[in-house]
């Protein structure tokens, strides 16, 4: 944490519950994070005024969303990011040859996750939208049913 004491940190989160859970873990490390609501159901995602060229995370979060719309990847882009990293599970990286990416699918599907993600992006990718930089398949979790993928890519600014 210590390379990160002069980075302005920015988290955007849903709930309240989180939201102070944020700064609990931030004052324990000694860390100033501002925070506030944020949405994928938005248009503007959150009120953050988040600054061009910054690192946009995710964790854990889209995959609350069914099914994205294209307007996700706007959204995103709209703060110019230098790029955004999804830690997040992705319905498209559960083998469905092996038992284990079956019943990760079927998780997926009986709790109405996101089915779309890995998908949107390299749709978005072939359009000349973004570019996808990493992606890691179903690399961990505390649940072994729901495993985050890592997928990094940038935007294609004009």
């Amino acid at each position: 944490t210590e390379s990160f004491r002069q980075t302005r940190l920015l988290a955007g989160e849903y709930t309240a519950s989180g939201m102070e859970l944020i700064h609990t873990l931030a004052k324990a490390q000694s860390l100033a994070i501002e925070t506030a609501y944020c949405d994928f159901a938005w248009p503007t995602v959150t009120e953050l005024s988040i600054p061009a060229g910054a690192i946009l995370f995710t964790s854990f979060s889209t995959h609350y969303v069914p099914k994205l719309s294209p307007d996700f990847i706007n959204q995103l882009t709209q703060f110019q990011p230098r790029i955004v990293a999804h830690f997040e599970p992705c319905y498209e990286h559960c083998d469905s040859t092996t038992l284990l990416g079956l019943m990760r699918r079927r998780y997926i599907e009986v709790n109405d996750y996101n089915r779309n993600l890995a998908t949107l992006l390299y749709e978005q990718q072939q359009q000349g939208r973004i570019k996808i930089l990493e992606e890691r398949p179903a690399v961990f979790g505390t649940n072994s049913l729901l495993a985050a993928s890592i997928i990094v890519w940038q935007p294609n600014l004009l």
